[in-house]
């Protein structure tokens, strides 16, 4: 697998006094007019400094949302402005935002509006790219969040002229590869929604892991199999058979349950009534779970075991504190309410790798490959 050399890499005049072009990993959750989440935004500033270092003009560029009216990037400049003095730039006219650039002395950084606010970004319009890349002398693309869809940023921007990956991006192929052949006994840890890629990586996956666990949509649909799981969200649309009789599969025993009344409770699988749903794990799995974890050597972890949205996270808290309390498990995990999650549980620090990207580390993990472009630098 390749991808482009990491920017500690470049020669020392590749960058001094150069304008580097670089996306960063910049959407994170917005709630009344408030950052949730800024895991995602620091993880930009190593490499921003080490540009800085070697004297360089770095222009920021990045999207939130999907780029709504209200979706600037005033609020990130905002929280940015506390670690790195930068100017943001407002301006979605080329030839303006060239006038400013022109101005830009040696490790000053600008940020420029959201890029979703262009139109070109989400259509990967080459028109768009070649605009963009007026700009820069070269290109750095540090952005993992994004590195699974096809917009002009990461697709086509790389084939435009010289291009390096940020510190953070190879951070996440280095780990996120090592989770292909983990340290034994492993296990995974699957919940929340997005079931196909997620039943592909299982299936790529079990062979070289110990144990699956999974929750959410996917032990909903196993459990339908066997069990009435009353309202649960199921998905019938993938073939899960080659998992039913799957010995490395844990599925949950007892789980709480939510009903008509939204009165929530314990119940055993097979106890479930017509008119409830499934919304966590119960008391007796997760001693199951941790009875396997305490065992393991490394565990991949991504998605909610419980509905994250309606609040029900206790139980996936509970598991991130025991997958940070040994410190001899190697620990990943990644994806944004995964992290919430983590965050909850008070153990952010504590992880061996938080991946940035939630469907990118799925996309990576079941297909080797992401959407930023490999091999030589060519003219679009």
């Amino acid at each position: 697998m390749h991808f482009y050399k990491i920017i500690t890499k470049a020669k020392p005049d590749e960058l001094k006094g150069k304008i580097v072009l670089l996306r960063g990993s910049l959407n994170t959750p917005i709630v009344e007019g408030k950052i949730v989440d800024t895991y995602r935004i620091k993880r930009n500033f190593e490499t921003i400094k080490f540009l800085q270092e070697k004297e360089a003009k770095i222009i920021l560029i990045g999207h939130l949302g999907k780029g709504k009216e209200g979706e600037s990037l005033q609020i990130i400049s905002d929280f940015i402005s506390d670690y790195i003095e930068h100017k943001f730039v407002k301006e979605k006219n080329f030839k303006k935002i060239k006038k400013e650039v022109q101005k830009m002395e040696n490790k000053e950084v600008m940020l420029l509006e959201n890029l979703r606010f262009f139109s070109g970004e989400k259509e990967n319009d080459p028109v768009f790219a070649k605009e963009l890349s007026f700009l820069g002398d070269l290109y750095v693309f540090d952005a993992f969040d994004v590195s699974h869809r096809k917009n002009a940023s990461v697709n086509l921007l790389p084939k435009l002229f010289k291009t390096y990956t940020g510190i953070q991006f190879n951070k996440e192929i280095h780990e996120l590869t090592k989770a292909q052949k983990p340290k034994q006994p492993a296990g995974l840890i699957f919940g929340g929604a997005k079931m196909e890629t997620k039943i592909e990586i299982v299936k790529k996956l079990l062979p070289v892991y110990d144990f699956v666990f999974v929750g959410g949509i996917i032990a909903n649909t196993l459990l339908s199999k066997k069990y009435n799981v009353g309202t649960s969200v199921i998905d019938e649309s993938v073939d899960v058979s080659f998992l039913i009789k799957n010995t490395k599969i844990i599925l949950p025993v007892d789980v709480i349950v939510l009903n008509d009344k939204n009165e929530h409770f314990s119940k055993k699988v097979n106890k479930i009534c017509d008119n409830e749903k499934i919304v966590d794990i119960g008391n007796e799995t997760v001693e199951i779970l941790k009875e396997k974890i305490e065992k393991t050597k490394s565990v991949l972890w991504n998605g909610p075991i419980g509905w994250y949205e309606r609040g029900f996270i206790t139980h996936s808290v509970f598991v991130a504190k025991i997958l940070t309390s040994n410190k001899n498990i190697y620990s990943i995990a990644g994806g944004g309410d995964t992290v919430a999650c983590i965050k909850a549980s008070g153990t952010i620090n504590n992880w061996s790798f938080l991946s940035t990207g939630g469907g990118a580390m799925l996309y990576f993990l079941a297909n080797d490959d992401l959407m930023l472009p490999k091999g030589e630098h060519s003219d679009l």
